[in-house]
Order: C-alpha cells, then structure tokens, then sequence
C-alpha cells in the first residue's frame, strides 16, 4: 500500500501540528526523557526544568512559605536562606499569618529519620551559625495558631 505524496505547504502543515504537540505535552509535564525533569524552584526563587547538576542538592520545602515544593540548590546552601528563597510567609495561621517560628529539617540517613529545629529569628542572626542542608532534605516552616 503506497502512501500518498504530500505537497509541499502539507508538509508545513504537518512540522506545525507536531511542534505544537510537542509544546503542550512539554507544558503539560506529559513529555520528559527523564522523570527528574519536573519544574522546580532555584535559589532565586525562580522555575527551573532540567536534570540536576552533580554540585546541586534537591530538597523539599512545605508549610507556611509562598512558594513551596522542589528546590534545587547549589550544594553548600544553608537554612538562613531558605525563608527568603521561599518568598517569605505564606499568611497561613491567626489573623493573616505570621511568618514562621521555627524551621523543621527532616533527614533520612541509613533509614532512620532525624529531625533538627531552628528557630527562624536566632537562625537569621549574623553571628548563628547555618546549617548547611543536603540532598533529601525536608524542610518545614511552622504555622503559628495563636
């Protein structure tokens, strides 16, 4: 059975369906080579795709923050940053919200879970020393109820 011959302006028309499938199954996260190809916040507060570099850290960021979710940082990024990164309070809590109290780290090591608290206003002091955070981490800000 013999395909028919297609004209030129048909085969234009063809390259613009299959680009614009490739778009909206690319913007709909249906379409990746790899599964670790999910958008995820960078250090600036900013979207980002892509695999993760080999001097990068993923981890995940919840509670009371705007923009929570997947980040991935550079190794060596510590807790201080972390409210800022993740564009302050989310108003979550009493009366608006305030920003959190304390930072919650959660790490799997050896399948054992530990978990280091922070308070968010000693952490931000100059002189506190950072915790750096890795690969895995969990961090949680805290919902302040009044």
């Amino acid at each position: 059975m013999a395909l028919p011959k297609l004209t030129f302006e048909g085969k234009i028309e063809m390259k613009k369906n299959i680009l614009l499938l490739l778009i909206v199954l690319g913007a709909s996260g249906a379409y990746s080579k790899e599964s670790n190809l999910e958008l995820l916040w960078d250090q600036y507060g900013n979207r980002v795709a892509g695999a993760k570099g080999k001097n990068e850290i993923q981890i995940q960021v919840t509670g009371n923050l705007k923009k929570t979710g997947l980040y991935r940082l550079p190794k060596g990024f510590g807790l201080k940053s972390i409210y800022g990164v993740g564009g302050g309070h989310g108003g979550q809590g009493d009366f608006g919200g305030g920003p959190p109290v304390i930072l919650t780290i959660t790490r799997v090591v050896d399948g054992k879970n530990f978990v280091w608290r922070h308070k968010l206003k000693t952490l931000r002091l100059a002189k506190t020393h950072d915790f750096e955070l890795q690969e895995g981490d969990l961090v949680y800000a805290d919902t302040r109820i009044f």
